[in-house]
Parts: structure tokens; sequence; C-alpha cells
């Protein structure tokens, strides 16, 4: 029997020789019919159940030929029949920069993922084809999402001027007449998977909802978004993506226009098939410990959102069996949502991550399940209930582990990697750590910036971008990309500190033999942070330690360590002992040659962080320790050292108590 790994490769091999082949696009423009309101009447009396309760004088009308009255009995049906709440997006916040994009698209202008372009003159039709302004499939796609749709519905709501409804209706039937369904699997803008789906739950129906009914809308709208229903969810059933995030996506919007949308013929199974395929890619995408095999924060919230949105339109269909499965697999995908949320809210920035606000997205999920251990996290402790056990959590089969001293947001946290290299969305990023303390960022991930192939997103993938060494001739071995089985060991909170550890092997890129190891020990404590990296090698070669801050903080060399300032106020020491020797250089938003010193918050973002980067000579065994303390604690002074096969940290000083800890390196 073939792996999941093996059929996901050769489903990938069948998809790119598909491309190849042809297959890949949306297939000839379609042209609006002379009589449209006619064609739609009959494509809807080609998809809709005739033994449909309400629809008998449709159907009358229909095959007498009446299209007036046809079209009057199927508009007034459909008007009257109330959309679940569960099927509709999040309402739009009134907010004055979403009317700006609002009145924008209105003109033709549109702004996506922070690139500008404009795609249509103010009075004329989108051109569908254009890319954006760097000629860009993401900017294509996201053109093709419609969600722009939206904010100039927002626009038409808060101002009630027809005209910007009058824009919706244009826009969405030029589209609907020029992009027919292809009739078979498609990657381009119009009808990828991911698309169809995006654009008809979140932009198609909630304009229909607000529209229908009205003059300055249309019927020739109204009715493209009823047929709409059976063209994307046919496409759907069809075509849809053979996993990964794009199809949990896909499978919640098909249920959803079978919930919202009864009367066609096909409803029923279109409903049955994505609650089936739901179900059983929540069991192959999705660990037993809840977190989601992609392995990025914002991946988590993505999937798992479609998941929700799915489960909650199960129980307002009434589908009790199915939502009753998902349940206990939903309180774990948001769990782990839960606890690996920063003291300032955010969530990290793991594999292809953007800073996702954790926290505020778990408020109305708390409430949704009845969570109080949820909204006490979300609440940094002032509302809900404490959750049972330490701070500190390990999630074996993602192999994170989240060290945490407590729930305040001036807590101390650190989200450790020692995991899979997930099942898309990668970053090289095996034993990266990013560190919180007070409540204040210091140590980072540095983010995903963009989905290209260029040095750019070569430079955030990769280890450069991470907390973790690289070398001149080894090689980090790249680990598989989903877990067989948990991990243990990874956690130690017998003692006074939370201690965690991992390891990778280091291959020989000369020879292509695996004769090396590094691994890592993490220990938090009240206010600081120390780590302890072992290096062994076969043979000689240069190590480079990188250490990425958070792009609010200074760093100034003082002696042997450096002091670490936010708004010229020193916030932080970090210091370091090694029984080698590093040559050490601050790197802030380097450009030209080796890419280094960028952060990227949002896709599509970057700004200069500094980076410590750490070069040793050529050596074959490293020990080194390194030290995180908070400045806004009185821990007093630090000192770090090796004693024969012990790293040694000891506080103590004029006024303040004396402790030492001790760590064997793994």
């Amino acid at each position: 029997m073939l792996t999941r790994s093996e059929i996901v490769c050769a489903w990938a091999l069948l998809f790119f020789v598909s491309l190849l082949a042809g297959c890949g696009g949306a297939g000839e423009r379609g042209v609006r019919p002379a009589d449209a309101r006619v064609a739609l009447l009959d494509e809807l009396a080609a998809e809709l159940n005739p033994d449909i309760s309400g629809l008998e004088s449709f159907f009358v009308f229909w095959e007498a030929g009446d299209y007036v009255n046809a079209e009057g009995a199927l508009l007034q049906y459909f008007r009257e029949k109330e959309i679940p709440e569960e099927a509709m997006p999040t309402p739009l916040p009134v907010d004055q920069s979403i009317l700006i994009r609002g009145l924008d698209a209105w003109r033709g202008k549109f702004a996506f993922q922070g690139r500008e372009g404009r795609a249509a003159e103010p009075d004329g039709p989108i051109d569908w084809e254009y890319k954006g302004p760097d000629a860009s499939n993401e900017w294509s796609w996201f053109l093709h999402r419609h969600a722009f749709f939206r904010e100039i519905l927002l626009l038409y709501q808060v101002k009630g001027h027809p005209e910007f409804a009058e824009r919706i209706r244009d826009y969405l039937t030029d589209w609907f007449w020029a992009y027919p369904p292809p009739d078979r699997f498609s990657f381009s803008a119009s009808w990828r998977a991911l698309e169809v789906a995006r654009r008809y739950v979140d932009a198609w129906l909630p304009v229909y909802e607000e529209l229908r009914g009205t003059e300055a809308f249309g019927a020739e709208a109204e009715m493209a978004v009823i047929a709409g229903a059976a063209r994307h969810a046919n496409y759907l059933r069809n075509h849809h993506h053979f996993g990964g995030n794009h199809l949990i996506t896909e499978m919640m919007a098909l249920a959803s226009i079978a919930v919202v949308w009864p009367e066609f013929s096909d409803s029923e199974e279109w409903l049955s098939y994505a609650v089936e395929r739901s179900l059983e890619e929540m069991d192959r995408q999705v660990y037993p410990d809840g977190a989601h095999k992609e392995l990025a924060n914002h991946y988590q919230w993505i999937a798992g959102s479609s998941f929700q949105r799915l489960y909650s339109l199960l129980i307002a269909a009434g589908a009790a069996e199915a939502a009753e499965q998902m349940r206990p697999r939903m309180e774990k995908i948001w769990d782990y949502y839960a606890w690996v949320t920063r003291p300032n809210g955010t969530g990290p920035l793991n594999n292809d991550s953007d800073l996702e606000p954790n926290a505020d997205q778990l408020l109305s999920l708390a409430e949704f399940y009845d969570r109080e251990d949820w909204l006490y996290i979300a609440s940094n402790g002032e509302e809900g209930e404490r959750p049972s056990g330490t701070p500190s959590r390990v999630f074996p089969w993602a192999g994170h582990v989240v060290l945490r001293t407590d729930w305040g947001s001036e807590g101390d946290w650190v989200f450790f990697d020692c995991g899979p290299f997930g099942t898309d969305h990668q970053q090289r990023d095996q034993l990266h750590l990013s560190a919180s303390l007070g409540g204040r960022n210091f140590l980072v991930d540095s983010g995903r910036y963009v989905y290209r192939d260029d040095p750019w997103a070569e430079y955030f993938r990769g280890p450069r971008a991470h907390n973790v060494p690289t070398f001149d001739r080894f090689d980090r071995i790249v680990p598989d990309p989903e877990a067989r089985e948990p991990q243990k060991d990874l956690l130690d909170q017998s003692g006074e500190l939370r201690i965690a550890t991992g390891s990778i092997p280091l291959r020989d890129s000369v020879t292509g033999i695996w004769s090396g190891e590094h691994s890592r020990t993490v220990a938090l404590g009240e206010g600081f942070v120390w780590i302890v990296d072992q290096v062994d090698l076969s043979r000689p070669d240069e190590i480079t330690f990188r250490w990425h801050f958070d792009p609010e903080l200074v760093l100034e060399s003082v002696g042997s360590e450096w002091e670490i300032k936010a708004d010229e106020l020193g916030v932080g020491r970090w210091t370091t002992a090694s029984s080698v020797h590093f040559e050490v250089e601050e790197i802030a938003g380097r450009e030209r040659g080796e890419i280094q010193g960028w952060y990227s918050p949002e896709y599509n973002e970057r700004v200069p962080n500094s980076v410590l980067e750490y070069r040793s000579a050529p050596t074959s065994i490293a020990r080194v320790a390194w030290l995180l303390v908070s400045e806004e604690r009185d821990l007093g002074e630090a000192e770090i050292f090796f004693e024969g096969d012990e790293a040694i940290l000891r506080f103590g000083g004029e006024g303040a108590d004396e402790r030492s800890y001790s760590i064997v390196p793994q």
C-alpha cells in the first residue's frame, strides 16, 4: 500500500503533467448572450429540482415559454427565502480604510497584499486578465476572489447611492458571462478551486443577500448569483484540490452552497460529499494534538476557520451525527491555537505565517464552545477560568513546545520548534525559537514575505532567516513533512526551570554522509531565556549562528554583551559563552549580496530588524550558551560559563538573591 507521502507525490506529478498537457487554463472566454435573462432561466431550469415546493409555478411558466412570468415566479420564491447566517462570512466593520478601498474598487483601482493596480477605468469593465503591477499570479487570484464586492457593498450600505450597487452588478455579470466553468481541473485565476470557493461564499452570497430585489442590482445579476451557485458547486464537487488547507476551504464552500440552495437537484449529494471529504481531511490534515499538519499558525487559522464554518453549518442543517464527529476535533484545533498565543495576543510566525491576532480571534470561539480556559488565555487572565496544570505545554505530534511563566500580559513565553517539516508552506526552521520576556517580543521568526521563486523568498524560507546555525560544508537535514508518531521527552518541568530539548542531524554536503548533529536545550525562567547549543561534526567546518531580534528593538555592544533598548530605554541584555571563538556582526536591512536582517509581519511587507551573526573558524565541536535577560526584572548580575560537561548560569550581585542553574547539553 502506498504511503500518504507517496500518494501526494503521485498526485503532484499527475497535476503537473496535466498542466503541461493543457489542463490548467480556464478555457475560452464566454460571450454574454443576446437575451441573457432567458439563457439564465434555461440554465436554472436544468439545474433546479422541479419537485421543490414553491417552484411549481416557475416550471409551469418556463415549460410554456412564458419567460416573463417564469422569471417573476423564480425571483419571488428566492427573495422570500432566508439565508442561514452560519453560511455567511463575518460582516465587515464600518471602517474608513474599508470604505476607501470600496471607493477605489468602484473606480477600478484595487490593492491586494499591499500592491495597488488599476484593472478598470472609472466607467469601464475590469480587465480580468490583469495581474497587477508585478504581473503576479497571487494578485490575479485575489482579483478573481471578488472580495472587493463586499467593500463596495459596505459603501452602498453606508452612503445609499445606487451607483455603488450598479457597479457590483456590472462587475459580477461581466465576469459571469466571460468565465463559464471549464470541464476540467484549472489552475487559472478565474477557476482555481480555492478562488471558486472564496468567491462564492465570501463575495457573491453576501452581495446577493443584501441586494436581491433592488432595482440597482437587477434581475440578471440576481439570477446569475443563483445559477452561479450550481456552477461553483459542480466545479468544486468535481475539480477540487487533492489535499491541504485549500481542500478544506473548498469543501466548506461546497457544503455552504448545498445548505443555502437545497433547491438544486444535486444539493443533497454536494452536502454529503463535502461532509465525507471534510471528515476524512480532518483525520489526514490534523494531528491528534490539534496542530494542522502544515505547521504554520496562519494556516492553523485558515484551515480551522473553514472547518469551523462547516461545523456551524452542520449544526444549522440538523446534521447531528456529522457535527458530533467534528466537535472533539474542532476543540483540539482551537486548543492548540490558544496555547501557542504570545502574551501580547499574537501567534508565532512559524513556517509561512503572518502575525495573526490569536487572542482576538479566540474570543468568539471561547463563547461558541463555552471554553472558559480559552477566554482566560485570550484575556491574559482577566476573564474566564485558569487552564489546569502549568502554563507550559508540549504538542508531541507537531513537535512544538510552548514555555510560559504565567498567563498575564507581562508573562515570559518561548515557542520552540522541534517538529517535522510540515506538509506545505514549509520553512527550514527546525530548532528555531521565538521568545518574549515581560510580554515584550525579543527573539523572532522572520515571517513569510512572498510566494515566489527569487532570492527574497529563498531567504525567508531558509535557515538564515531563523535562529538556527548554518555551516559552510554541512547541511541541516530537512525533516520529514509529517510525523508518524509523537515525540517523547521534549519538555521537562521537574525542576525550577521549564526546559525543552531537541536535535537535528547534519549531512556532509561533499560525501553525502549524515555525520554531524546539532542539539539545543532551551530553558525559561522568570525574566530570562537560556539556550545551550551543542554541535558535533565529523570534520572541522565553519559555524554561523544568527539571532533575529524584534524590529522595535535597538542593540548596542557593551563589552562582551549587547544591551537591548526600546524607545531609548534598556529593556534587555544578551550575552554568550562558548568553547570556540566567534566573530560577531550586527546586520540590519541588507539587500545586496547575501540578504539578511529583514522581518515580515504580513505578506508582501518587510521591515529591517537587527540580527546578530556569530561566525567561527573551522571546528568539529562547539558548545555555546546564550542568555537573554529582561532588564525590567531585578535579577542582578548574570554569568554563564561551562564547567566540565555542564553549562552553568549564575545570578547574583549587590542586593540580588544568588541563584545558580546547570544544564548538561544533550
